[in-house]
This record gives structure tokens, sequence and C-alpha cells, in this order.
């Protein structure tokens, strides 16, 4: 799976990829806890599962930390864009919080 492919699967808006907010070893990172987390012979269903709500917005989420804490305050006007995106309401607006916490430190 490439990085398209696995930001497809995991409902990424392309806007991460737009922006550049999703680098090469963000993507090594996700891609290996995947796996990680996963049994040789379970690998297709549960990949198929976390795909539809079982896990997918956790590796958004994770990605949204990922750049706060790698790429910094620089990227904040360009994450909140691809954050204000997800489809998933409680994640997003969860994200939009702590985004306006961080801007005012």
């Amino acid at each position: 799976m490439d990085k398209k492919e696995l930001m497809d699967f995991l409902d990424f808006p392309i806007e991460w990829l737009d922006f550049d907010l999703y680098p090469d070893e963000l993507f090594e990172e996700q891609m290996s806890q995947m796996l990680k987390d996963l049994s040789e012979e379970d690998k297709k269903d549960k990949l198929h599962l976390k795909k539809y709500g079982l896990g997918s917005e956790h590796y958004r989420y994770g990605a949204f930390w990922w750049v706060v804490k790698n790429i910094g305050y620089s990227a904040f006007d360009k994450l909140e864009a691809v954050i204000e995106k997800d489809i998933d309401e409680p994640m997003r607006w969860a994200a939009i919080n702590e985004l306006a916490k961080l801007r005012k430190q």
C-alpha cells in the first residue's frame, strides 16, 4: 500500500497531501503501527473494519498531533483547513478546539 492508498483507506481529506502535511516519515510510522496492530491472518478483515469506523479517525487524529509536534505553528492554518474537512465530527471538533488552545499559548 502506498501513501495515497493508505490515506484514502483511512479517509484522510486530499488536502493533507495538497498542503504537504503528510510527509513520508508520518506515512511510514502510521503504516508500521497499523500493520503491527494486526495479526497476519486477520489483516484483510481488520483493515476493512478499521476503514469503516473501528479506528481510522485515530490515525487522522494521530496525524494531527504529529504535525503539531513536528511541523509546528507554521502549519496551523493548513492543519485547520484539513481538519475542518474531516468526516468524523467528534474528532474534528476535538482537533479544532486543541488548535484554538494552542494558538492562545
